[in-house]
């Protein structure tokens, strides 16, 4: 954590001060934005009830993979640390998160004083992690709680054989909700939910391996690994050399 903090404050001796503080400006603006979409609460968006803003901004980012997770960390997690070493690409950054917002919401969004006042960068990253959490947790349990429904209904398909109605529910089930559910999408909202509780150093990429066990391996900035799996339905974060020994459930790291 302290070597991290001295090479931040390294970079920041090559940024112009007007360069950083228009930064950090960015920076408290988007939050702003965040908090607008983190307090919209079940709203109908095109005919489709939709639970919270922020929340469906980040599924909706997610799902689009326009984006790499080190990319979307510095949008939605660590705004603090990110992309540090080329301000103006961190500057686009959180004015893409902004864009995402308006764009996905299908709103305009009040203007906002530009003054971040006597706020600094590692504040204003602490605020937008907070909110992020709570969003990455609901969302990470939603796809989860899914996946698991689906575990259980293929076991009571096994034990009690495929009358067509059953076998209907299943295959709807799955057709409704296949993309949310994807092994890919699940990686990057563990991935960024992990970013929230380490910022420093924080998840820069992720390596899926589909068969035979669907492993998510999260890697962050000093190229330590975490893993992740489903069994039955259920994701355990497990043992990186020895996928099959369960560390930790993912449900339980959400309540620590």
């Amino acid at each position: 954590m302290q070597i991290f903090c001295l090479l931040l404050s390294f970079l920041f001796v090559n940024v112009s001060t007007d360069k950083l503080t228009e930064y950090i400006n960015e920076v408290s603006i988007t939050n702003a934005h965040i908090n607008f979409a983190h307090n919209m609460n079940n709203f109908i968006l095109e005919n489709t009830r939709i639970p919270n803003g922020l929340e469906y901004v980040i599924e909706r980012i997610v799902q689009g993979n326009r984006y790499n997770i080190e990319i979307m960390n510095n949008m939605i997690t660590v705004p603090d640390y990110a992309f540090l070493r080329d301000i103006q690409k961190s500057i686009h950054r959180q004015r893409d998160m902004r864009i995402e917002i308006g764009y996905e919401l299908k709103i305009n969004i009040p203007s906002v004083d530009q003054n971040s006042g006597d706020l600094n960068l590692r504040q204003l990253g602490e605020a937008r992690r907070l909110v992020a959490e709570i969003a990455l947790k609901n969302i990470i349990n939603r796809a989860h709680d899914f996946k698991h429904n689906i575990a259980n209904l293929v076991e009571q398909r096994r034990l009690w054989g495929t009358p067509r109605t059953f076998q209907k529910t299943i295959a709807t089930a799955i057709d409704e909700k296949q993309k949310d559910s994807s092994l890919g999408r699940m990686c990057n909202y563990i991935g960024l939910w992990t970013s929230t509780r380490t910022p420093s150093p924080y998840i820069i990429d992720i390596r899926i391996r589909l068969s035979p066990d669907c492993v998510c391996t999260l890697w962050d900035q000093s190229y330590e690994a975490k893993v992740y799996r489903p069994f039955g339905g259920v994701y355990w974060q497990v043992d990186a050399d020895v996928t099959d020994r369960q560390i930790m459930k993912l449900q339980a790291q959400l309540l620590l």
